[in-house]
């Protein structure tokens, strides 16, 4: 039972009120984990008429033990590692970007590459993120979703062609649960178990039994009860309730894992994958964790990024190697990160410019996982295309790999082949 005493939140928050009930409301809605409560402190009143005003408070939560314990707004709690670009969302819901910005996807406003975080522009709060090729998303705490940066292909889902360097709203799209930016396209995931999907369609990516470029979302043909979805290249990976995996899209590596190596425009299920708690899509591999804590993969394999010691391209899903008790899972472009329930990291595939983060420069592909160097207390991984990062327990974030824009959080170096902290978080 949760103890009912004031508390005092420390920060700013920019609020839209309808009187007090409304501020209130507004504060309930902070998610706080799973021990937080919520209160006012009273002298954090709303304007009679409503309106926009400053409130300055400090949060306070009371554990089950009763000892109180000061949470920070800016305490990073999720991450995504993106084509040129990465950006976090912290507690208090903002969101930040670095690197590229050519297309606006870092939604500061500008089209200037950034080497250190800035947040993205407006009132929004947001409770989930997602950086793509040239564009980024994310869900709004009223569980609409967010888009900007390149729309050459729809990927925005506003309609139109625009480029856009600021957050725009996706038309139609309500109660999303789940979002994934990926190679000029976006997906999304409802609270229903359906799934959305828009942009470019080349390789049937939609997922809709067409090949037709679409600038809003059009619903997953064939698909329900999904409770996770992954994007990166130019397919899709879905989960259902159930533990089976269906994918769709390009598949010319046999990343569907269907046995064949042709695109497949309506999802389709993937070969054996029937006690899946996690899949991770990539630029043209897929994997999967099973409950019992190992993974399989299946797709590309040329830079070894399936795992299992070999550089066959697979069209099944096969095991990858030497790997178990895992927690999360996350493929990038070339390369794939596991992280373990102990919190260590490792990475295969792609070798090149440090993005395993074991501290090699070699060239020769990584069949089998290896250890990221110095990270023993990870909470989330993110592959990215080039580049890699990690949330530690204490908030702290750190990339490794090629810093080209200055993807790895800081301007001082070319890249790293060891995970490296992120300025300014």
């Amino acid at each position: 039972m949760r103890n009912q005493m004031p508390v005092r939140v420390v920060g700013h928050l920019r609020v839209v009120s309808r009187g007090p009930i409304a501020l209130f409301s507004f504060l309930t809605f902070l998610n706080c984990g799973n021990s937080g409560f919520y209160a006012l402190d009273s002298s954090a009143m709303a304007d009679k008429d409503g309106g926009s005003m400053d409130v300055s408070m400090d949060l306070q939560l009371t554990d089950s033990s009763g000892e109180e314990r000061v949470v920070d707004g800016r305490r990073i709690v999720q991450l995504s590692a993106g084509r040129q670009h990465t950006c976090v969302l912290n507690r208090a819901g903002e969101v930040f970007c670095w690197g590229a910005n050519s297309f606006g996807q870092l939604g500061d406003g500008t089209t200037i590459a950034r080497p250190t975080p800035t947040r993205v522009v407006g009132p929004e709060r947001f409770v989930n993120v997602s950086s793509g090729y040239d564009h980024t998303c994310a869900i709004r705490a009223d569980r609409q979703v967010v888009c900007w940066g390149g729309n050459f292909d729809g990927q925005l889902g506003d309609g139109t062609a625009i480029r856009r360097d600021m957050p725009v709203v996706v038309v139609g799209l309500h109660d999303v649960v789940q979002v994934q930016a990926a190679i000029w396209f976006t997906c999304a995931r409802l609270i229903s178990g359906s799934v959305w999907c828009w942009g470019i369609n080349s390789h049937g990516q939609i997922g809709n039994g067409t090949f037709l470029r679409r600038r809003v979302p059009v619903m997953v043909q064939e698909l329900s009860d999904v409770v996770d979805i992954s994007a990166f290249g130019p397919h899709v990976c879905a989960r259902t309730s159930t533990g089976s995996v269906r994918c769709w899209g390009r598949n010319d590596h046999g990343q569907v894992g269907d046995g064949t190596t042709t695109d497949r425009p309506l999802p389709t299920a993937v070969i054996g994958e029937v006690d899946s708690v996690q899949i991770a899509a990539g630029g043209a591999h897929s994997c999967s964790l099973q409950r019992r804590g190992d993974v399989m993969c299946w797709g590309l394999n040329s830079e070894g990024e399936l795992g299992d010691g070999t550089t066959m391209i697979r069209s099944q899903p096969v095991r990858v190697r030497g790997l178990h008790d895992v927690a999360e899972l996350s493929a990038g472009s070339g390369h794939t990160c596991a992280r373990g329930t102990s919190g260590s990291v490792e990475c295969w595939g792609f070798p090149y410019v440090g993005v395993l983060g074991n501290g090699s420069s070699t060239t020769r592909p990584q069949t089998t996982p290896s250890p990221v160097i110095g990270l023993f207390d990870a909470v989330q991984v993110s592959a990215g295309s080039l580049h890699s990062c990690a949330l530690r327990s204490g908030g702290q974030v750190l990339c490794w790999g090629y810093n080209g824009n200055g993807k790895l959080g800081t301007p001082s170096i070319d890249g790293s082949t060891v995970p490296i902290p992120v300025e300014g978080l």
